[in-house]
């Protein structure tokens, strides 16, 4: 025998009254028990079966419906969190019924179609939750595949979705197609077009079981949402499928006692520092340059007086000056002869037309 003790919480970790468990083992027997209505916490004794596991489903009308499994070994204690339903907004058009759930955060909201001849006129209300906490998800450590696998499924997202009759409150079960899109949380690595795996909740067996692949959608407003046509309506879930089978490399752990050598990194930012600082400063190195050197060319104005050419065009100048010393004292005027021979004349000419003569007087 097993004696379990469930204590039934709402999100708020508020008591839930009133509410349904279930127990089923795996091959698909269930009984209910008897729940007295003005308690949240329920003993649940059972007779261990020969799996070894029991899964217990909690439900109540207007809540999401959520279970645990245990297994020999496993604690005798457990806390089941229900979630309350929120409104959804169901329409007929035509040939279809459309629901939408509310918009949320990021502007998604969740749709669903199925044909009017599924709920056979009844006038329905529909609840739902959209979540990927592992604490409103059932049993999310069970699946059921065969023994010689072992999975642990990594949801990234999760709904459940509950039709009900608008006057009895009673669930109105659909048995056929239903198209449903539902968002995924910003942030994750997919792609548009990509497959995922889907997985629905079988509360019989109390095990989460494979049902197909979806479709992963991104919008023009890059809005991620995952897409699959479901053949009832209950809990369902896009997956990410991780192998307890195959080991895991190790995780690299850094040794807290021992520091990172620095000595790279300041070199790395000594190198940036300098090019930074070569940029900035470089136009105002040019610019301090080009004005020593015009104030050099303007504090040395003899090197530009002292340049200049003759106004002659000629390969060979000859200067006869007459010296100042001459014996003569009373001189009042010395002579000095400039004499120029252009010798680039083809051929003799009259030595008086090839010499120019200028008398330039010093006066003293």
């Amino acid at each position: 025998m097993v004696n379990l003790k469930l204590t039934i919480l709402d999100a708020q970790n508020n008591p839930v009254y009133d509410t349904t468990v279930r127990i089923s083992d795996a091959g698909g027997e269930s009984k209910f028990l008897v729940v007295p209505v003005m308690t949240n916490i329920v003993d649940v004794s059972s007779v261990i079966p020969q799996d070894g596991s029991l899964g217990v489903v909690v439900s109540k009308m207007g809540y999401t419906s959520n279970a645990v499994r245990w297994s020999s070994g496993d604690s005798e204690v457990f806390e089941i969190k229900l979630l309350q339903l929120k409104s959804a907004t169901v329409e007929i058009l035509g040939d279809e019924v459309l629901i939408k759930t509310d918009v949320n955060a990021y502007g998604q909201q969740a749709t669903f179609q199925f044909e009017p001849a599924l709920i056979n006129g009844t006038t329905i209300n529909a609840g739902y939750v959209l979540t990927s906490d592992l604490s409103l998800i059932p049993a999310i450590n069970t699946a059921g595949i065969d023994d010689s696998n072992s999975v642990r499924l990594k949801p990234l997202g999760a709904l459940e979705l509950t039709i009900s009759d608008q006057n009895s409150g009673l669930v109105v079960p659909i048995g056929g197609n239903v198209d449903m899109m539902v968002p995924l949380e910003q942030g994750l690595n997919v792609k548009d077009g990509m497959e995922i795996e889907i997985w629905t909740y079988n509360e019989t067996t109390a095990f989460w079981e494979e049902a197909g692949t979806g479709v992963i959608i991104i919008d023009q407003d890059l809005l991620v949402y995952w897409s699959f046509t479901a053949p009832h309506l209950s809990w369902w879930m896009a997956v990410e499928r991780q192998d307890t089978s195959t080991p895991r490399p190790p995780i690299k752990t850094v040794d807290p006692t021992k520091r990172p050598n620095s000595s790279n990194l300041l070199r790395t930012q000594l190198i940036v520092y300098t090019l930074i600082a070569v940029l900035l400063f470089s136009p105002l190195i040019i610019i301090i340059v080009c004005i020593i050197r015009c104030a050099r060319k303007k504090s040395d104005p003899k090197k530009d007086s002292m340049r200049g050419t003759l106004p002659v065009e000629s390969s060979e100048m000859e200067i006869e000056m007459h010296p100042r010393g001459l014996s003569n004292k009373g001189m009042t005027a010395d002579t000095v002869a400039l004499e120029v021979n252009d010798n680039e004349t083809a051929g003799p000419t009259d030595p008086d037309a090839s010499t120019s003569r200028a008398e330039i007087q010093f006066r003293t």
